[in-house]
């Protein structure tokens, strides 16, 4: 008896990928509504996080295509729920993605990347109801190499300790064995990660 073929197994992936990506929006709901329900303050922005977090990996699930998965529709996909975090709308947000596909471990890193740098700029580069324009855009600059980039005019990260986010962001860069950096200020803000989508 010969091998299933990979077009013969297609339906029972899909319906396997569909169950996860269910599974991983059920976590999330759930993790949300123990947020609105807890008592404990301190608690609250973990659980919220949590629950973002679960809810873009059931969503990365759903953009696999065999063994990779399609980093520029995932972006597209998640954009308007990004959006959303700016309540009084002000911030513009824009993507800019190549034909990118990248394989589970790096996807799910790179994903949670662009999460945390574009909730950065949205909370720490526009204070009160400055409007502004934040750009992600993910490229492929040259042969081998990945550039996810998220720019933005607002003002930029005051001084202080490094938030969560950043320190997330610069364990995950040390994952992917890229290269990470920020600069700029008030009005011209750029962080930037490099990587091998095959790494």
């Amino acid at each position: 008896m010969s091998e299933p073929s990979e077009a013969d197994l297609e339906p029972t992936l899909s319906q396997a990928r569909h169950r996860v990506t269910n599974t991983f929006h059920l976590l999330s709901a759930l993790a949300r509504l123990r947020a609105q329900r807890g008592l404990d303050l301190t608690a609250l922005p973990a659980l919220i996080w949590m629950s973002e977090t679960i809810g873009l990996l059931g969503t990365l699930e759903r953009h696999t295509r065999g063994a990779e998965i399609d980093m520029a529709a995932f972006l597209r996909d998640m954009l308007p729920s990004w959006q959303e975090r700016d309540a009084d709308g002000t911030i513009e947000l824009c993507l800019e993605a190549d034909a990118v596909r990248l394989s589970d471990a790096v996807a799910s890193s790179v994903a949670l990347i662009a999460y945390e740098l574009t909730a950065e700029a949205m909370a720490c580069h526009f204070p009160e109801t400055r409007r502004g324009k934040i750009t992600l855009s993910l490229t492929l600059p040259r042969e081998g190499a990945c550039r996810l980039c998220v720019t933005d005019n607002g003002v930029g990260r005051s001084a202080g300790p490094e938030s969560f986010g950043l320190w997330l962001v610069r364990s995950l860069t040390a994952q992917l064995k890229g290269e990470f950096s920020v600069t700029g200020g008030d009005g011209a803000n750029t962080a930037s990660l490099v990587f091998e989508p095959r790494s």
